[in-house]
Formats: C-alpha cells, structure tokens, sequence
C-alpha cells in the first residue's frame, strides 16, 4: 500500500504527478471490495418505509456511492462532471463523480438483486447457524421416514467356525451362538449382533444386502434372515448352499415399523 509524508521541512512541490499518485493509493479500495461481488451493498442503504437511505455499493466492479432516495425498481448509475478555471484561464472537465441511484434507462440494475454484505465477524455464527438449521431439517426427515440406525455386520466365511467365535466392530460386536456344519452343502450359522448403543424402540424392520470379497462363486450362494429383535441386538440367521469360503460383510438399515 502506498503512503505518503509530505509533512517534512524544505516544502514539497504539489504536482499534478503527486495528486496521480494519490488518487492510485487510494483505487487499492477497489479490489478489496470486489470481495463482496457485484451489486452488493457495502454499507447504509437502509430500508426506511418507502425510501431508501444513503449507502455505499459495489457495482461492475466499481465503488460508487448510493444516494438514498424513494424506493423504486430499478438502479441506474448516474456521472456528475465539474469543470475549473486553470492557469491559462481555460475552462476543463475536472471532477467525475459517479454515484448509483434509483431510476430508469436501459441499462438500469433491478434494485431486487441488490445483496447486503454480512460482517465479516459474524460470518462464523452465520455458518454455524445454517448448519444447525440444515441438521435439524435432516432429523425432522429422518424422524419422519423412521429411520433408527444403519451399519454393517463382519461375517466372513459361514462353515468352520466354531460356536463362540466373536467379532468386534465399530459400534457393535457378534458372536456365533450355534452352527450345523454339513457336509456337502455348507451350513448353517447363527449370529448374535449386539448393538453398543441400544435402539429406543423394538419394534422395527431391518433391510439387509452384502457384500464380499473374492470370487462370486464362492459368495454367492448364501441365505440370510432375522429374529429376535431387541433393543440392543437381533439375530442372523445364514445359511450356506455349498462349501465354498466365503468372505461376507452384511450391510444393514433399521426403520421403526
């Protein structure tokens, strides 16, 4: 950023180079407030019955006061040219104020597109609020469809293990609590899943499909079911149609029935 001391002893000569260069320190403006993006409104412009108050806003990339006035449609830019005397005693253009007001041309901005720039301060409590409200939403649908709890469940292979066998996952544990090994067609398992968190309700449907890893033969051939519907849990039910290994991982989505 440009600065300038022109309060120092042996006199400055004021030139029309100096007030350039004032004029370019001060355009630095500009591009900060091209932040806030087009017809925004920096400051002021306050709506006070049927007018509008002084402001400042941003338009085309432009600073430009806004001089308050009855509420109308539409925005037009508008240019005031002063002209001085200079030292020849010529009469030239000096001054340039551009400044934006209600009005009507053809090129006029629709006053409705206006946009108020937040403080930047509050732009955290902003966010916060909005998330809060976009949660909420979420809950009042998820409320609403029954939604209770959704996860996945590790089984691995349905023949070999023995009663007893446990795994732990992320919010939920199971254990195999009876199995009939066949011979020729697999087996047949059950599960006990245990929930870390408890539901509210047990009255409830539970939607499953899964997954694997590994050849499709070998994992495609297995039958699930459910029962025992708790609070804290249900039961698995698989059943294996050959001896193939498999490597299963039950998705699962609860709704309130």
């Amino acid at each position: 950023m440009k600065t300038f001391d022109h309060n120092q002893t042996g006199g400055l000569k004021l030139v029309t180079e100096r007030l350039s260069e004032l004029q370019d320190a001060y355009s630095i403006y500009t591009g900060l407030a091209r932040m806030a993006g087009d017809k925004a409104i920096l400051s002021g412009c306050e709506i006070l019955g049927n007018t509008v108050t002084d402001g400042t806003v941003m338009i085309g990339g432009e600073i430009l006061e806004f001089k308050g006035a009855v509420k109308q449609d539409t925005v037009i830019v508008k240019e005031d040219l002063t002209s001085v005397q200079f030292e020849d005693g010529s009469i030239k253009p000096f001054q340039k104020n551009r400044y934006a007001t209600f009005g009507f041309s053809a090129g006029a901005y629709q006053w409705s597109q206006f946009k108020r720039v937040p403080v930047l301060i509050d732009i955290p409590q902003v966010i916060t609020d909005l998330s809060t409200a976009l949660n909420n939403k979420i809950d009042a649908f998820t409320n609403a469809l029954g939604f209770l709890r959704k996860g996945e469940v590790f089984i691995g292979d349905i023949n070999g293990k023995p009663v007893g066998w446990s795994y732990t996952g992320v919010d939920y544990t199971v254990q195999l609590i009876n199995n009939v090994n066949g011979s020729n067609t697999g087996g047949d398992d059950l599960y006990q899943i245990t929930f870390t968190n408890p539901l509210e309700t047990n009255s409830y449907k539970v939607f499953t499909s899964v997954n694997y890893s590994g050849s499709y033969i070998a994992n495609n051939d297995v039958i699930f079911t459910i029962s025992n519907k708790t609070t804290t849990g249900f039961q698995l039910s698989a059943r294996e149609l050959s001896l193939d290994i498999q490597n299963l991982t039950v998705d699962y989505i609860i709704f309130k029935n």
